[in-house]
């Protein structure tokens, strides 16, 4: 029993380094999902993971029947080799993402979007297990297209009453300027006014002649005179 509890520690002491970090080795990806993009658009997918030589790397998506989408032949790092789809040609981008901690990452950037890309994106490492090759996953992204995207309401109310201020001291001042003018005008008006001078008066009429006596109104009338003792009767 004694010799088998020894040989079971020197069984754990033999184990390679590779198996005992098979436990800490990650793959994650980020963001979880992406609904706010709309058609001809463009999103980014990063892919990281802790192992420190990975031999490549898939960017697939779980529904479609095109599964792979580009792979990266990696080597210290590096990207040796980039095969992409067609259907992403020139749709597709692949950066370096910087790591904090030890291990690998990119980021994928997906241009000129479609309908028909909605779908769930994940991303598979390749590396190198105990002689043999093994894929791990990543969590995913779930990747939403739309048609349109509602615009939010303006909350920010402050460029409308901006507005609305200048508008009202433009017009309050605009007034204030005519009644300033219409007041300097009639300033000046009075001003330069000179009464009409009114014209010389008129030399004292002569006094008219007056007579001395009343007329005799039997010379004026004598026309009028008739004889009393003509008898009318005759005339007829």
């Amino acid at each position: 029993m004694k010799a088998q509890w020894w040989s079971f520690v020197w069984g754990l002491l033999c184990i390679p380094s590779e198996v005992i970090m098979l436990s800490s080795w990650t793959a994650s990806q980020s963001p979880s999902s992406i609904s706010s993009v709309r058609a001809n658009m463009s999103a980014e997918i990063t892919c990281t993971t802790s192992l420190t030589s990975p031999m490549g790397l898939y960017l697939m998506r779980h529904f479609h029947d095109t599964k792979q989408l580009v792979y990266l032949n990696l080597k210290e790092g590096k990207v040796t080799k980039n095969t992409t789809h067609a259907i992403f040609q020139g749709r597709l981008s692949v950066t370096p993402a910087k790591q904090k901690l030890r291990g690998q990452g990119f980021t994928f950037r997906l241009s000129l979007l479609r309908l028909d890309d909605v779908d769930v994106y994940y991303c598979e490492w390749i590396h190198v297990d105990m002689g043999s090759k093994k894929n791990m996953a990543s969590n995913g992204t779930v990747l939403i297209i739309r048609e349109f995207v509602p615009q939010k309401q303006c909350s920010n109310r402050t460029p409308d009453i901006t507005l609305i201020s200048l508008c009202t001291v433009a017009f309050f001042a605009i007034t204030f300027l005519v009644i300033g003018a219409l007041i300097w005008r009639c300033k000046q008006f009075k001003d330069d006014f000179r009464p009409a001078i009114p014209p010389p008066p008129l030399p004292p009429r002569p006094n008219r002649p007056r007579f001395a006596g009343r007329l005799d109104l039997d010379m004026h009338c004598h026309y009028l005179t008739t004889s009393a003792s003509m008898d009318f009767r005759e005339i007829l």
